[in-house]
């Protein structure tokens, strides 16, 4: 699995080439949004212990 971080630069950073660092903020900002939700769908983000997963099975 790849980090964060070389998701950002292969998905962002290394598409185009940036004027400004205020022009390349909304385009972060929106692929995590957009990343993120995309795994809360899944179930990508959520991480959870063996306890957890048992009480929840139970009930």
């Amino acid at each position: 699995m790849e980090s964060w971080k070389a998701l950002l630069q292969k998905h962002i950073l290394d598409r185009r080439r940036w004027a400004t660092r205020h022009k390349l903020h909304p385009a972060i900002v929106f692929w995590i949004e957009r990343t993120d939700k995309r795994h809360a769908f899944t179930g990508g983000c959520v991480r959870t212990s063996g306890a957890v997963s048992v009480r929840q099975g139970a009930a």
